[in-house]
């Protein structure tokens, strides 16, 4: 399978389909995968709070790749640590909200891959390579618990990034998440006087960090 259809089918029907073995992407390929992502880059900035990040091609293409790669492995574990060390790699540092963004284009579905993964031992290397990517994306984790600390730094300093964090943790009633010194104030200011009716668990948040 090539990773434009991959991708054309995760963004239009919702669904991971992986077939045949892992391998280099021919050039082609990925030309057309970058069409496909800024595509999708550009309907879905429409949904984006605030003015978005700018779309950045060799993210959202590593990212995707990623992502393609690391479904194949959780099928298909007959490959050994080496493999998985090869194919679960060459994500960009998070330092800019153009990245950031970009790569979370397909890395949102990482949550995903942990209910694919399910079968698979904690101790699993593809299992403890999608930990440590959640805890090195935390903008497109939510919904999974991190291990150790995670920066949020370059998510709370943009203001598109930093409303649709919150949003997203409000929309999974995540409260690991909101838990974060960063990020507690922050959905405490998003919910407002409405924070009762609209997730009554915060209060045991607060209550946490008050105790």
């Amino acid at each position: 399978m090539t990773l434009t259809n991959f991708l054309t089918t995760l963004f239009t029907e919702g669904k991971v389909v992986a077939t045949g073995e892992l391998s280099g992407f021919e050039p082609d390929d990925l030309q057309a995968a970058e069409k496909v992502l800024r595509q999708f880059y550009d309907e879905d900035a429409l949904e984006m709070p605030g003015q978005v990040p700018a779309f950045h091609p060799e993210a959202a293409l590593c990212a995707a790749q990623y992502i393609y790669n690391a479904v194949q492995l959780i099928i298909h574990r007959d490959l050994d640590e080496e493999a998985v060390e090869k194919y679960l790699a060459g994500l960009p540092e998070p330092a800019a909200p153009d990245v950031i963004y970009s790569v979370d284009l397909t890395l949102r579905y990482l949550p995903e891959l942990f209910g694919l993964a399910k079968g698979l031992s904690p101790l699993d290397i593809v299992v403890t390579k999608l930990k440590e990517t959640a805890t090195y994306w935390p903008f497109s984790s939510v919904g999974v618990e991190l291990e150790g600390e995670y920066a949020l730094e370059n998510i709370l300093g943009h203001a598109s990034l930093k409303y649709a964090y919150a949003d997203r943790i409000l929309a999974k009633k995540d409260k690991n998440r909101a838990r974060h010194p960063q990020a507690k104030d922050l959905i405490a200011a998003v919910l407002g006087d409405y924070s009762s009716a609209l997730w009554p668990e915060f209060a045991d948040v607060l209550l946490v960090e008050r105790v």
